[in-house]
């Protein structure tokens, strides 16, 4: 007999709920209590949301390759939502309550800003495939402001700092500008450095600088190049 629910998956749908178990896992390594050095602890859930990043680019190759089931867009949109946008809420939430001197109204305070965080991470994976676009990214995608909160996380304790940085890669990710898109080089680029983050960057702390200074290069000078690149290619068409 068979399945009318299995019936509808296909082999992106699988990689895409690989996604959501990296993102579960790494929201359980946080909660419970595995006597864990707290570092470690860390760099694992931070290791296991890349792992789920890397799930969600791999299921768009797959999909090119085997083509797309009708359930692959919700599969994608929820596994997103979990990679992207709670497990890194509750990463930085355990991350600050972590901090010695977290008085209770800054994680209050902290606790808005992650609500704010949350709900521009859902508008803006939630919106991707209405106004998906071939050429460029209409606000800053979650994968980047992912990478961008979780590495200043790491990296500082400084919470003004924290504070600001969260609440900028929230706005990016709804502001109504244009990134663009990787090309396929730039792409093997993140996944290599991804990918050496996961496997040192416990034992070198550059590699997360690395991944930092790559995120904050596509979010400042991705968006002043398109602009640019734009007003260049009006200007040779107006000749």
């Amino acid at each position: 007999m068979q399945h009318p629910m299995l019936n509808l998956l296909r082999y992106p749908d699988v990689v895409s709920m690989l996604n959501g178990f990296f993102g579960l896992s790494a929201i359980l390594v946080l909660v419970f209590d595995f006597s864990l050095p707290v570092q470690l602890k860390f760099h694992i859930a931070f290791t296991l949301i890349l792992l789920g990043l890397l799930a969600d680019g791999l299921d768009g190759i797959i999909a090119r390759r085997f083509g797309k089931g009708e359930l692959g867009d919700y599969f994608e949109a929820m596994s997103d939502m979990t990679t992207m946008g709670i497990a890194p809420s509750v990463f930085l939430a355990i991350r600050m309550m972590s901090t010695p001197d977290s008085s209770q109204i800054l994680l209050v305070l902290f606790w808005l800003i992650l609500i704010i965080y949350l709900c521009c991470a859902f508008i803006r994976l939630a919106s991707f495939h209405p106004l998906k676009n071939k050429q460029v990214f209409l606000g800053l995608p979650a994968s980047a402001a992912t990478i961008f909160v979780l590495s200043i996380s790491f990296l500082t304790s400084i919470q003004l700092f924290v504070f600001v940085s969260v609440l900028l890669a929230a706005f990016f990710m709804v502001l109504p500008i244009s990134f663009p898109k990787p090309s396929n080089s730039m792409n093997a680029i993140t996944v290599i450095i991804i990918v050496l983050t996961i496997l040192f960057g416990f034992f070198v702390s550059f590699m997360y600088i690395a991944l930092l200074v790559s995120v904050l290069i596509y979010m400042f000078a991705g968006h002043i190049y398109l602009y640019f690149f734009k007003e260049s290619g009006q200007t040779l068409k107006k000749k």
